[in-house]
């Protein structure tokens, strides 16, 4: 990687990279002998040489009314990587909180349904991103938990779980399984196991707020989000209904 891309990297504009560049290589100059090193206009180079002394790179001073620059440490660039690190950090913090707004603002832009197609297993993964942004606090899961512990280790799993509690997300959840699933208990968790045989799924499904995910977690790996509050809706019913269902068999 040349010195220049290698500037871009860390978070220089080409135009500063270029500039820094050059001078690092004159190690002293005046503007126009940056200028033509680093093959941009007078008045740009000026621009630039004001960002690079802002940021700690450059540094400047006059002999017989001529001013000259020269070029700070590049260990200085640590403190560009620190602050875009931090940045990044605050950032994904306001991401957060502000993402549920924005989804709601987002659903009620258009009355009709909206559908979106979410491919292999990093596509379900942003799915289930938007599932924490929920605005309500219920999650309503049906799945075939075999199949969707081949597609998330246990890593993940508990990592999604964690992000669920900080948000106080109660789930119900109605389950096809080799196994019953403890992973979960007593984690704002409610869950009825279904026989595999008699009910050979291999999906999930989530609900809430006015959406309905559909995942399929076997062979094609996909998802689909659906935004439509009619569709959530009867979903709902239907999921409810077979809630009663299950609970009164194993209260009976």
């Amino acid at each position: 990687m040349d010195s220049i891309n290698a500037l871009q990297k860390i978070g220089l504009t080409d135009k500063q990279a270029r500039v820094y560049n050059a001078l690092l290589r004159l190690g002293r100059a005046t503007v126009e002998q940056i200028a033509k090193e680093a093959s941009i206009v007078r008045t740009t180079t000026y621009t630039q040489i004001e960002s690079l002394i802002a940021l700690g790179l450059m540094s400047s001073y006059t002999v017989d009314k001529k001013t000259y620059y020269t070029p700070e440490t590049p260990a200085n660039l640590s403190r560009l990587l620190m602050d875009r690190k931090q940045a990044i950090v605050e950032g994904e913090s306001v991401f957060e909180k502000a993402l549920p707004e924005l989804i709601g603002l987002y659903s009620k832009s258009d009355q009709h349904p909206v559908i979106r197609f979410f491919p292999g297993k990093e596509g379900l993964t942003t799915m289930r991103q938007e599932v924490l942004a929920m605005a309500g606090k219920e999650l309503c899961v049906i799945t075939s938990f075999d199949d969707f512990r081949n597609v998330f280790d246990e890593s993940e799993r508990d990592a999604f779980t964690k992000k669920r509690l900080a948000r106080k997300i109660a789930t119900r959840l109605l389950y096809t399984s080799s196994q019953p699933d403890s992973s979960n208990a007593g984690k704002l968790y409610q869950g009825h196991r279904l026989p595999v045989e008699e009910f050979p799924i291999h999906f999930d499904i989530y609900l809430f707020d006015n959406r309905v995910c559909i995942s399929s977690l076997k062979n094609d790996i996909w998802g689909i989000m659906i935004d439509s509050p009619a569709i959530k809706t009867s979903m709902q019913s239907l999921f409810d209904l077979v809630w009663k269902l299950v609970k009164k068999d194993t209260t009976s």
